[in-house]
């Protein structure tokens, strides 16, 4: 017969081993020997025998320890209460040792630098690291009756106090067992050691704190079947009495109205109540703190920009072989370093210059394909051309007369007038660079001729600004996204402002800025704050056929080493580009959106976080972009609630206004969420099945969508 172990068995026996009792197995059973101490804490004879198997505990009349026997319980809250410190140091690898060009290889790839490169001028020295070692047990309560307890453990490097990632911390606790002379000779008073602790303290925080957002999907089904269930209840109850009110006596009103006031307030305080019965919380309790020596190799290495030089300290962690993390020397933090002119530092002390403007294109372009540019200025080959054509008597005719264009020869030419509706639609199909002796003239950003809707309702006239002309290369606009792009991450990690003046003011994209501030980008691609963007890389830039919009997507490196997918729609304005639309996907396909399934389910619960100051000043007074924030984001996404507000705030306050007094902002947020997911996705939806999510009727959801429908003028070119 097999012996099966089980880890509450094991753990009870190496406790009592530990306390210094004795144990002997017998087949499926263990017999354990408590010493006087142990008899007294728990009670138990000197004797006893263990066992996990129902069929051994019933014949042999052993105790079965299995999970939540109290035994066990006792003994894990005294290995908790008691703790485990020490000093320890591991083994030196008898692997071969790398050589200092292989080392500097690997430092170049592990420390990419803005405007400078890694050199290694001496060493390897055999060294010792120190890094210190937190197991934190965390306690998730989600509600009254849901209660979770996992154990969270944080490596974290002593000399820079940044935590290890890719797994490392987990490859370095499986050595720390090892047993060998050098075991405990590691002094305890290392410098920085405090800066760590504290470093590791709040590394830990972090990740109880997403690890109780993640886990708080698991109740909010419950919460909100819960919360409906209660206002349907005082719902029937405020109708009722109301109906029987508007029949009573006169001398009978008052006791209704104090009875539904007093309803009223029983409501709320029910809803108060649920609300703080799912209230989630977490609690950490470190029990395990190691100070580890890791053996290491010390290089003599520096940052060089050109002649400046600038040292840093590098060592090789042999056990993991990796390097260990470097910090910035300004603050701290573990942003890609930039070589300046004046000293080094990350991006957040140090933060890049705003990209130059967009040079006149040219008519040669970069080719197709995925190309990826760091988040920092570029030196641009075409700034000098660009000068020197300023300077020349074209730049000067071009500049009095701005619809004409250079002919060959360095005449002008007339401009090239917009082709009327019938030839639009026979050329709609051609393509840039296609073969053949028929050409397709798009129209610049100057004739965008986009209608939209005015202020009552009705479709205003399309904007014309001046005499249409020839408009930009695809090369052109593929450059002019790409610097759009990078401009537009750049600012999204430095949290500037500036980001609203690079939107279209009647776009999602302004609608999440309005909302989120500078971290509208960054939701809208479901990025948490707690990553730091480290690269960026577009694609060539496609038009949207019948429309002036020009779709990017491209791919956002994070700190936490996965490719963020994004898709960027926008539109040119008098040379300028401006963002209509960014979405967390890069399907190439415009109006179409994925799923409210697909779109969140890699970051579920990320829109059911409390509303800041910010996004309740943003909706404080238009009840209908509250529930949008409230409702449609955690339903249908992010992306269709950035269009709903969009489509929403096009409408004239007056007319807003109307809707909501009219029928309620319930119905009105319903069917502005019908309207606006009929074009953005194939998947239709009933009109029972959008009530069901706010709460309404679904007759009032089909009278409210044609009414809205008429002001928004929503088609399938024009979604919000």
């Amino acid at each position: 017969m097999t012996t099966a172990t089980d880890p509450g068995v094991d753990f009870w026996l190496d406790y009592v081993t530990a306390e210094g009792g004795l144990h002997e197995r017998v087949g499926a059973a263990s017999l354990v020997v408590l010493p006087e101490d142990l008899q007294e804490r728990h009670r138990q004879d000197a004797e006893m025998t263990v066992t996990a198997d129902p069929d051994v505990a019933r014949e042999d009349r052993a105790m079965l320890m299995t999970v939540g026997h109290p035994l066990l319980t006792a003994a894990a809250e005294s290995v908790l209460a008691q703790g485990d410190v020490g000093v320890v140091r591991l083994e030196r690898p008898t692997s071969r040792t790398p050589d200092l060009a292989q080392l500097q290889n690997w430092a170049r790839d592990r420390f990419p630098v803005d405007h400078g490169r890694v050199d290694l001028t001496g060493g390897p020295r055999p060294s010792v690291r120190c890094l210190l070692r937190v197991s934190s047990l965390a306690t998730f309560t989600m509600s009254s009756d849901d209660r979770f307890q996992e154990q969270i453990e944080c490596w974290v490097d002593v000399p820079s106090g940044r935590p290890l990632v890719d797994g490392n911390d987990r490859r370095l606790a499986d050595l720390v067992a090892v047993e060998h002379a050098e075991r405990e000779q590691l002094d305890p008073d290392t410098p920085g050691l405090a800066n760590a602790l504290a470093a590791v303290d709040a590394e830990i925080g972090r990740r109880a704190e997403a690890r109780r957002v993640a886990l708080g999907d698991s109740v909010l089904p419950s919460l909100r079947a819960e919360r409906d269930r209660a206002r349907d209840y005082y719902q029937q109850m405020a109708d009722s009495l109301r109906k029987r009110m508007a029949t009573a006596a006169t001398d009978k009103v008052a006791g209704y109205q104090a009875r539904l006031d007093h309803t009223q307030a029983e409501r709320d305080r029910r809803l108060a109540e649920i609300e703080e019965k799912y209230r989630s919380s977490v609690q950490c309790l470190p029990f395990r703190l190691h100070l580890v020596g890791v053996p290491s190799l010390q290089v003599e290495a520096g940052i060089r920009r050109g002649s400046r030089w600038y040292p840093v300290d590098l060592e090789w962690l042999s056990p993991v072989r990796r390097f260990a993390p470097v910090a910035c020397p300004g603050c701290g933090s573990d942003e890609i370093l930039v070589a300046g002119k004046d000293g080094l530092g990350c991006r957040s002390c140090r933060p890049p210059r705003p990209l130059t403007s967009v040079p006149e294109p040219g008519s040669a372009g970069r080719p197709d394909g995925l190309a990826g540019e760091p988040m920092a200025k570029q030196p641009t080959r075409a700034s000098a051309a660009s000068s020197e054509r300023a300077r020349t008597p074209v730049a000067e005719s071009e500049r009095r007369d701005p619809g004409r264009r250079p002919g060959p020869g360095g005449r002008s030419d007339p401009a090239v007038p917009k082709p009327d509706a019938r030839q639009a639609s026979g050329n709609s199909h051609d393509r840039p660079g296609a073969s053949g002796t028929s050409t397709s003239t798009r129209t610049g950003p100057s004739a965008r001729t986009v209608t939209r809707p005015g202020a009552s309702g009705t479709a205003a006239r399309p904007a014309t600004r001046g005499r249409s002309r020839v408009g930009p290369s695809p090369a052109a606009m593929t450059r002019a996204g790409s610097k759009m792009i990078m401009r537009l991450w750049e600012r999204v990690e430095g949290g500037d402002r500036a980001i609203a003046g690079m939107c279209a003011p009647d776009g999602p994209a302004a609608a999440s800025v309005r909302v989120f501030g500078s971290d509208g980008p960054r939701i809208a691609v479901g990025l948490p704050n707690e990553l730091r963007l480290r690269s960026v890389a577009s694609s060539t830039s496609e038009h949207v056929p019948g429309t002036d919009f020009w779709l990017t997507i491209g791919r956002l490196g994070a700190s936490d080493h996965v490719d963020h997918p994004f898709q960027v729609l926008w539109h040119m304005i008098n040379g300028r580009p401006l963002i209509d639309e960014v979405v967390g996907m890069a399907t190439g396909v415009w109006p179409w959106l994925p799923t409210s399934v697909s779109m969140s389910a890699s970051r579920a619960g990320r829109w059911d976080l409390e509303l800041t100051p910010r996004q309740v000043a943003a909706t404080a007074d238009d009840p209908v972009a509250r529930l949008v924030l409230d409702r449609t984001a955690p339903i249908r996404g992010i992306a269709i609630a950035a269009r709903c507000l969009a489509a929403w705030w096009r409408l004239d306050p007056s007319v807003t206004a109307e809707l909501v007094e009219t029928a309620g902002s319930r119905v009105v947020t319903a069917a502005l969420d019908k309207q606006v997911s009929m074009r953005a996705s194939t998947a239709r939806r009933a009109d029972a099945h959008v009530a069901a999510d706010y709460g309404v009727y679904p007759a009032a959801v089909k009278s409210m969508g044609p009414r809205l429908q008429r002001r928004l003028a929503l088609g399938p070119l024009k979604p919000w």
